[in-house]
């Protein structure tokens, strides 16, 4: 699936503890508004099996969403939280997030 980007892209170590990644875009309001506006969309990239989960809860490894490894995943979004953890007995690697339209 093709995106376009409209944020930077982040990288963070996968690892057994879990991480939090607050997203918006590089994109701003009106003129005389520089808050970047939120994101609609992201695109997750894996080289390690994760769970991720869209709001204030930890990602869990037995209730959330599982993505495989060295796989990318779109989805909308409705939350500006995504935390993300290594899936249970899966060596480390990373995870990276980018915006996009």
């Amino acid at each position: 699936m093709l995106s376009k980007p409209v944020g930077g892209t982040v990288l963070y170590n996968l690892t057994a503890s879990t991480g939090t990644y607050n997203i918006s875009t590089s994109l701003s309001g009106p003129s005389w508004d520089t808050t970047a506006l939120p994101a609609r969309k992201v695109r997750v990239a894996v080289t390690s099996p994760a769970v991720i989960n869209f709001g204030p809860n930890v990602a869990d490894n037995n209730s959330d969403i599982l993505i495989p490894a060295n796989t990318v995943e779109h989805f909308s979004l409705n939350t500006s939280t995504i935390s993300y953890v290594l899936l249970s007995g899966a060596t480390a690697g990373y995870i990276s997030f980018t915006p996009v339209a």
